[in-house]
């Protein structure tokens, strides 16, 4: 709805206060209100929903982590807006503007998400290849489900569970390719 995280939480909280939020006592009955006043939103702006949860999935491969990362090591103390997954060149830059250690370390995260993204994409090529039907239905179903329940905001750090998967993707083909070449060199 080209809303920030904060205008939207404000009217939401007005809306549950229309409703008896702040007069109710019983948390569950709060809980009750604000899951109303969603699906009431998502009902009103399922398009934007949709493109939202979905964006919020490629955020969670995609999100370097970098700034999250600064701030548990004490370099960035900025409080930076929430808001919901983006992917754009403003949001891209805000990575690497801060400061020269975190862009530092996003460059560092992004060369070792090329290593894996890449190998990740030729393993499951080679994969396919070689009939492994099976790894590639686990791969990709495992991936497809941490990608739906992350919602909207994608956070990095929801990607955890299907990294090993990559990795073994990725493993696949960089000793694939490297055995090509080792039999290539012993014909010569």
């Amino acid at each position: 709805t080209h809303r920030n995280v904060d205008s939207v939480r404000v009217q939401f909280q007005k809306k549950a206060d229309s409703l008896g939020f702040r007069s109710e006592a019983d948390i569950f009955k709060q809980s009750d209100i604000y899951k109303k006043i969603a699906i009431d939103y998502i009902k009103k702006n399922k398009a934007a929903y949709i493109k939202t949860h979905l964006l919020g999935g490629i955020n969670m491969f995609f999100a370097i982590g970098n700034a999250g990362i600064s701030k548990t090591l004490g370099w960035d103390d900025n409080k930076r807006e929430e808001a919901f997954a983006e992917i754009s060149t403003n949001r891209i830059l805000q990575n690497f503007t801060h400061n020269k250690k975190e862009a530092l370390l996003g460059i560092i995260i992004l060369f070792i998400l090329a290593i894996e993204y890449i190998g990740a994409f030729l393993g499951l090529l080679f994969l396919w290849k070689n009939k492994q039907y099976f790894f590639i239905l686990i791969f990709l179903l495992t991936a497809a489900y941490f990608m739906l329940v992350t919602g909207v905001v994608g956070t990095y750090r929801y990607k955890l569970a299907v990294v090993p998967f990559i990795c073994m993707a990725a493993g696949y083909a960089y000793v694939y390719l490297l055995s090509k070449k080792g039999n290539s060199t012993k014909r010569t």
